[in-house]
């Protein structure tokens, strides 16, 4: 479809764009909700580390807490959504 030079220009910010934007955030939300990733460094080595909390296609995440294991040194790490805290396990 192409318009005369001023009304394309017109219909592509104030109408198509708009569109696609609204159309791209109602298909990310009916597919991933309720998103939470946390991302840190490692006690021992400080290399950063990803947790992600949230439901993807109505799949849970498992819970308040996740066991990330740090993939440089392998230190099991608790990343806790709640408090929003990296420690480490209890030994």
């Amino acid at each position: 479809m192409k318009f005369p030079e001023p009304f394309g220009f017109i219909f592509t910010y104030f109408a198509a764009l708009p569109l696609i934007l609204v159309t791209a955030q109602v298909v990310t939300k009916a597919i991933i909700n309720d998103v939470l990733i946390l991302k840190g460094p490692c006690p021992n080595c400080g290399t950063e580390n990803l947790s992600f909390y949230g439901t993807i296609l109505s799949i849970e995440s498992g819970g308040a807490t996740n066991n990330v294991k740090c993939a440089n040194c392998k230190t099991v790490m608790v990343y806790d959504s709640k408090t929003r805290l990296i420690t480490l396990p209890d030994s």
